[in-house]
């Protein structure tokens, strides 16, 4: 099954969506077929249409809404530029790439040039609702085979940003990539709501992100989660 960060234990389940609107780009076609059947079949019910490539998807990202993309990519030197069209054409929309390698570098690379979902061709049916249902939830979700270390960002961007942080900040920022609220920050820290939001601001400041989603993508980057002390309660 699919990690998906970001998922306070406390939180109820959540909702199964069913009627997702899913953009599939595949230079496959049988492939393109075989996930869209997945996908339609599937819980989640979705409804689906295909493009070869990165220009007709956003051509038709630009003319229909859609809840998620799905982009099988197979030389990591286009993850970049598919990825950036992508954002450009349907701003908001989380894109999933599903790579042909598992190759760490790899993978952090397609979450740095922003996907919301990075699973590998290994991945199975369930890995692929579950990922679709987690970034719709605003979630960054990594499949199980999918490893991402911190320090294998291109030229380490992340964690010479993090090196900003003063150690409250990275404990903070670590509570936010598990997706602790503001107020379980301010009362473990034992501080007043204003000092966390301030803290968080700061955060956002120096590393140049504007959304709770970017800070769990960072958090993750930097492998700050896993060695997060404090747990919440």
């Amino acid at each position: 099954m699919s990690t998906v960060l970001a998922l306070r234990a406390a939180d109820p389940a959540p909702v199964r969506r069913s009627g997702v609107r899913v953009l599939l780009v595949s230079q496959n076609a049988l492939v393109a077929s075989a996930l869209a059947g997945l996908l339609e079949s599937s819980a989640l019910r979705a409804a689906t249409a295909k493009a070869r490539d990165a220009d007709q998807a956003a051509a038709f990202a630009r003319t229909a809404t859609f809840d998620v993309v799905i982009v099988e990519i197979g030389l990591p030197r286009d993850t970049a530029s598919v990825i950036s069209n992508l954002r450009q054409a349907a701003p908001g929309v989380p894109v999933v790439v599903i790579a042909e390698t598992d190759a760490p570098a790899v993978l952090a690379h397609a979450i740095d040039c922003g996907a919301s979902g990075v699973l590998t061709r290994a991945a199975e049916a369930d890995d692929l609702t579950s990922a679709v249902q987690g970034v719709i939830d605003g979630h960054l979700v990594l499949g199980h085979r999918v490893s991402v270390s911190p320090g294998q960002t291109p030229g380490g961007n992340v964690l010479a940003m993090g090196a900003r942080l003063t150690p409250s900040e990275l404990e903070i920022l670590a509570m936010l990539g598990a997706a602790w609220s503001t107020d379980s920050i301010a009362g473990v820290r034992r501080t007043s709501l204003r000092t966390a939001r301030n803290h968080i601001a700061s955060i956002y400041r120096k590393l140049h992100i504007s959304s709770r989603a970017e800070a769990v993508r960072r958090a993750a980057q930097m492998g700050l989660v896993d060695n997060l002390r404090v747990r919440a309660t």
